[in-house]
């Protein structure tokens, strides 16, 4: 049997299967978004129950089963503790994990993504303003995945949004969030991600990721 496959990522979502089973899907570095199911993950005693949660990032070793990737061992990184201890940020985080797995596809080149989800995660985790790391991780997606953003070359945004554009598409990822935006600017730059969020991922808004997720009814 050959050895597993290693690919380092974020898990974007869990979905609970059969008795003790978990399918996962996970954004990748090396493999784009993967599926992948987590054997006995939901027995209290597993290897698995505590490293196989949504925002968990770290390496996976994967092995490759007839219909899809088995999940054999997990060594997480980092588990965004404090995400998960406030009501609003786990919603946050989860629409930035449903537009990561908007823009991203099985085998492609997702590794800026990826990356740009880490630093946006890790923004919420330092109590960065919700709607500003969504905001700024919506950009970032639509220009790591090749799309333009809509108006900007034609003189419709203002020179603040236009600096923060430049600054987004430019930074590394460890400076994706080293800027300063007023309230105004920060309420047309959410305008500029909308546009193009729908226009790029038209079944994928903004406004109806917060609906989605805006809790029990």
């Amino acid at each position: 049997m050959s050895d597993p496959l290693k690919v380092r990522g974020i898990i974007l979502k869990v979905k609970p299967v059969l008795d003790y089973d978990r399918r996962l899907e996970i954004l990748t570095f090396e493999k784009g978004r993967i599926a992948a199911f987590a054997r006995g993950a939901r027995r209290p005693r597993s290897k698995l129950v505590g490293t196989t949660d949504q925002f968990v990032f770290g390496d996976f070793w994967l092995r490759e089963g007839r219909d899809a990737w088995q999940l054999v061992e997990v060594e997480a990184k980092e588990y965004f503790e404090p995400i998960r201890k406030e009501l609003e940020l786990i919603y946050a985080g989860m629409a930035l994990c449903s537009i990561g797995a908007a823009f991203s596809a099985e085998n492609a080149d997702n590794e800026e993504l990826a990356k740009a989800l880490f630093v946006s995660l890790r923004a919420l985790e330092k109590k960065t303003d919700p709607a500003l790391v969504r905001t700024v991780f919506i950009l970032k997606a639509i220009l790591a995945e090749g799309f333009g953003i809509r108006g900007e070359a034609d003189g419709r945004f203002s020179e603040g949004a236009n600096a923060a554009l430049r600054h987004i598409r430019a930074a590394s990822p460890a400076a994706l969030f080293a800027f300063q935006a007023s309230d105004a600017l920060k309420t047309e730059l959410a305008g500029i991600a909308e546009e193009n969020l729908k226009r790029t991922a038209g079944h994928l808004s903004a406004q109806d990721i917060l609906e989605e997720l805006s809790g029990p009814k």
